[in-house]
């Protein structure tokens, strides 16, 4: 006997089958897609069949890759010819391999012309060039994996590199623009390593959704205009900006936060000792500092250097602001949220001066954790100001200057360590009640003063009751 057939469920499945061969027509995968165009010294199109093979060194005739298609340079017989963009490109992936090269004139480059190119995953470039002679060029991609080649303008136009929104992130190789370059600027990579050179003929911009690495040399308009990094763009939390190797020549150097930035910020680096009058400017302003910043590699700068933070800063590296000649200024608690710490763990300050600034009208409980501004030009250690001091100041670690030492807080003083002026050849200054409210106290708990002369001043015409604790 033969089994019995359930009809009513075969007549269901044939259904359901029917129905999603009418209305669900087969997914396309992609397939890889090889440049063929051109030989040595001349060039192809991209937007014809005729450029593109389903293998490397193949036969041409394949379809233009398209949005779910790899496209692939490798040089394969012979195929190292340059490329004409003549349509906007949107494909899975570009990868150019270090067989994309040769001694033709037009050998190794993609020449965009005045059109786009998208890629909804990686640009891998170990060879070549991705370039335009004259108008601006934007690439965008989920992630960058640059080893070698070039991505450049060369007669005018800005270079803008941006991410697809994604989690990718951006490992750039050269870089050079006759006119602007933007990283990041519209939508922001997971993370940006520079290993080769970057430079423009306008000002660098380069965001980041948390870290930036620089390995190479980073140059705006050969010293003339600015470099600006924006690390943590998306406000995440945490951000680390790393200088392995490589000077950047500016006329300025900033780094900008998020509105009301929570970045923990750690600065393990920077070199700007290059280009006119190069300022390091962490900060900038009350809203685009970042919540906190440590320092735990050399800052060097050929100008000041200023550190702006919403709360706390601490020192683990060396600090030098143009050998000694111009200032190092520190703005914790630039918000005026109400108490700031300055830790120096380890590292020496060499400036002219050194200066903790508040806000106006300032709340801030201020507590220094030692300072050392040993080496410089008459590097005197200055806290607040006659409208810029915090709410109190409680010295807790160590004050070193070679030269004066001025204290100033809108109320009380307390001394924990040691302070020590220019190894006792100048003098330390305190100005407790700056704003002349009516009463301040200074207590020292502990530590010595090492001065030429120990001062206590007050306002003018000062209503101040004083303890001297």
């Amino acid at each position: 006997m033969f089994p019995k057939t359930n009809i009513f469920k075969l007549s269901i499945f044939s259904a359901v089958l029917l129905f999603s061969f009418l209305f669900f027509p087969a997914i396309s995968y992609g397939a890889d897609r090889y440049w063929v165009g051109a030989g040595t010294g001349a060039t192809a199109n991209w937007n014809t069949t005729a450029s593109w093979s389903t293998t490397s060194g193949g036969a041409s005739g394949a379809s233009v890759p398209g949005a779910s298609d790899a496209a692939i340079f490798d040089g394969g017989n012979s195929k190292v010819g340059g490329v004409t963009v003549d349509a906007t490109v949107s494909v899975v992936s570009i990868t150019i391999t270090s067989g994309y090269t040769g001694g033709g004139a037009n050998d190794g480059e993609i020449n965009t012309g005045a059109y786009t190119i998208t890629t909804s995953g990686a640009l891998a470039m170990a060879a070549g060039k991705i370039t335009r002679a004259s108008g601006s060029l934007t690439i965008t991609a989920n992630s960058i994996n640059n080893t070698a080649g070039s991505i450049t303008t060369t007669t005018s136009g800005n270079v803008t590199i941006n991410s697809t929104g994604t989690v990718g992130s951006f490992t750039l190789y050269t870089v050079t623009s006759a006119g602007i370059i933007n990283i990041g600027n519209t939508a922001a990579p997971s993370a940006v390593t520079i290993n080769s050179t970057v430079s423009s003929a306008d000002t660098i911009s380069i965001y980041s959704n948390s870290d930036i690495t620089q390995n190479a040399a980073i140059t705006s308009n050969s010293g003339a205009n600015y470099v600006y990094f924006y690390p943590d763009a998306d406000n995440s939390g945490t951000a680390t900006f790393t200088k392995t190797s490589g000077t950047i020549t500016a006329t300025g150097t900033s780094f900008y936060f998020p509105s009301s930035a929570t970045t923990a910020f750690t600065l393990a680096g920077i070199d700007a000792s290059a280009g006119t009058t190069n300022v390091i400017d962490v900060g900038v302003a009350t809203a685009t500092s970042p919540a906190s910043v440590s320092i735990t590699g050399v800052v060097t700068s050929n100008s000041n250097i200023i550190i702006r933070s919403l709360g706390n800063i601490t020192q683990n590296a060396h600090i030098d602001a143009n050998s000694g000649a111009t200032g190092v200024y520190f703005y914790p608690d630039i918000d005026n949220s109400g108490t700031a710490t300055f830790t120096r763990t380890s590292g020496t300050i060499t400036a002219d001066s050194t200066y903790f600034y508040f806000p106006l009208s300032a709340t801030t409980a201020f507590t220094l954790a030692g300072v050392d501004a040993s080496l410089g030009t008459t590097n005197f250690v200055v806290i607040g100001s006659a409208t810029l001091a915090p709410a109190s100041v409680n010295i807790t670690g160590a004050i070193v200057s070679n030269s004066e030492v001025q204290i100033q807080s809108m109320g009380n003083i307390t001394q924990n360590a040691d302070i020590t002026a220019n190894s006792g050849a100048s003098n330390v200054y305190f100005y407790p009640d700056r704003d002349n409210s009516g009463t301040a106290t200074f207590t020292r708990t502990s530590g010595t003063i090492t001065a030429g002369s120990t001062y206590f001043d007050f306002p003018a015409s000062a209503t101040t009751a004083f303890t001297l604790a």
